[in-house]
């Protein structure tokens, strides 16, 4: 059976802006610090391409069974307490909407398993749907997933500066050096420099661009 996880921070409401000088101001009391994903993680691109911003609100980062997680909240979430659920064979991390699984030593996402490295953060990040997709700026890379309205994007935040993104059944790795690799129901590509990702509900990459 798993403890039940520890609070780091509180929930905060904030635009991108804010919740940066919110942790800069952490560190300079002497508090430690929570990372957030960078610039464009609470924006979206409209069919357009426009891109907008929206208020986003975070649960604080929960210590539970040797990983960090941070969860996306919806508006009325804000006072939400983490919720452990104990089965069989499965202790479940629940916070609104979004929940975790720890299956004996592996996590479980939506189906999903996961095996994280025990430095990163991991973002639970409300399941993207059309009117609202996932965007994501980072680097030379901008990352567009329409969403299916089921599974949630699961981001890895690593020490060394890189991320994951797991976006229904695929995956694309930013490397601290900025390659990004995309693993998906497409063929599998690798670049370096610009890429303007554009993946399809089921994971598929259809848009990309120089």
């Amino acid at each position: 059976m798993t403890a039940a996880p520890e609070y780091q921070g509180c929930f905060t409401t904030t635009t991108s802006t804010l919740l940066w000088l919110h942790f800069v101001l952490l560190l300079v009391v002497g508090c430690q610090s929570t990372p957030s994903p960078a610039t464009g993680a609470n924006q979206f691109e409209t069919g357009s391409g426009e891109i907008r911003s929206e208020q986003t609100l975070w649960s604080p980062t929960l210590h539970w069974a040797g990983a960090r997680f941070r969860f996306e909240l919806h508006a009325d979430e804000e006072n939400h307490k983490p919720q452990i659920e104990r089965r069989q064979e499965t202790d479940i991390l629940r916070v609104g909407d979004l929940e975790v699984e720890l299956v004996r030593t592996r996590f479980r996402i939506a189906g999903v398993m996961y095996r994280w490295q025990s430095d990163s953060i991991i973002w639970i990040h409300r399941p993207p749907h059309p009117g609202r997709p996932f965007f994501r700026q980072e680097g030379l890379l901008q990352l567009t997933w329409i969403g299916n309205g089921v599974n949630p994007v699961v981001e890895e935040q690593r020490a060394d500066g890189s991320f994951i993104w797991t976006i229904g059944p695929a995956r694309v790795t930013r490397e601290a050096n900025g390659t990004v690799q995309y693993q998906g129901r497409s063929r599998d590509q690798t670049r370096v420099g610009r890429w303007k990702m554009l993946i399809d509900p089921a994971g598929r990459l259809i848009g990309g661009t120089s």
